[in-house]
């Protein structure tokens, strides 16, 4: 089941699903971060056009899975009927880890080529393999400092 179509959750009850189902994603797994309390508090909620979602998270959301289990998130995308056709995307998990997802998702929307790039090869990254702390630790420093691709700079 795709989590777009799960039923609405609170807190405490993800939590408890989480760490008694031990599911991630559709797949079985142990005890991951996404599942602590803390990161239950600020999720990252952010929007994507059709477009984005598509590259993101594939055809009927089908690398959705396998972005939640290599970030070690949980990601839930809702449909907005709007007249612009966004997604809102919600986050919860790790703070380095969602501040990773939305770096990338920022690259790969930028009008920039070499910032979209990198957004593609962040993406690949996630699809095949876990994230790791280096990972994470770069991700955050990035964007700490002043980045064009991110446009905090002033030109």
């Amino acid at each position: 089941m795709s989590l777009d179509s799960r039923p609405q959750k609170g807190k405490q009850e993800l939590c408890y699903l989480a760490s008694h189902e031990g599911l991630c994603g559709g797949f079985r797994v142990g005890f991951r971060e996404w599942t602590w309390p803390e990161n239950f508090d600020a999720p990252l909620v952010f929007y994507l056009t059709e477009e984005q979602e598509k590259v993101i998270f594939g055809q009927g959301d089908a690398f959705l899975p396998c972005i939640e289990k290599h970030s070690h998130t949980l990601i839930q995308l809702e449909l907005w009927f709007t007249a612009t056709g966004h997604t809102q995307v919600t986050v919860v998990g790790p703070p380095k880890a969602r501040q990773w997802l939305r770096n990338m998702a920022q690259y790969l929307g930028h009008q920039d080529a070499r910032c979209q790039a990198k957004g593609l090869e962040m993406l690949q990254h996630v699809w095949s393999q876990p994230l790791t702390k280096e990972d994470l630790a770069f991700s955050f420093i990035a964007s700490l400092i002043s980045c064009s691709c991110l446009g905090n700079h002033d030109e």
